[in-house]
């Protein structure tokens, strides 16, 4: 059974609502399962062994930033151009089709920068 490492919540900066909750487990082997359930979706990314040590520190201090650009799709409720984060209502919610298939969806912040909040 995974042993929980780690676990963080993420709230907007300016409306102090919930955005989204962040697990990091260890494996059996070593490795590590990330979990982020936000309002995109639930995440579920495999970390690398020589990599969970790094994920348990951004965690820890709740380091958003890091987070992004370890893997984007962490933080769909950050912004990297503002350095906010933000909730559900205050994003515009793009879905990325390619012809009938569901591809991405990206998003637009209160400032009007886009970017993919998951792929």
């Amino acid at each position: 059974m995974p042993k929980l490492l780690k676990k963080c919540t993420f709230y907007s900066d300016a409306e102090k609502e919930e955005v989204g909750r962040i697990l990091l487990y260890e494996e059996y082997d070593g490795s590590g399962k990330l979990i982020r359930e936000s309002f995109t979706s639930e995440l579920t990314l495999s970390i690398p062994r020589e990599d969970v040590k790094k994920m348990e520190i951004f965690i820890s201090k709740k380091d958003v930033k890091s987070l992004f650009e370890y893997d984007c799709e962490i933080t769909p409720f950050y912004c990297p151009e503002c350095d906010k984060i933000y909730s559900k209502s205050q994003w515009i919610r793009l879905d990325a089709f390619n012809g009938d298939w569901h591809d991405s969806i990206r998003g637009i912040c209160p400032s009007g920068h886009e970017r993919m909040l998951e792929d």
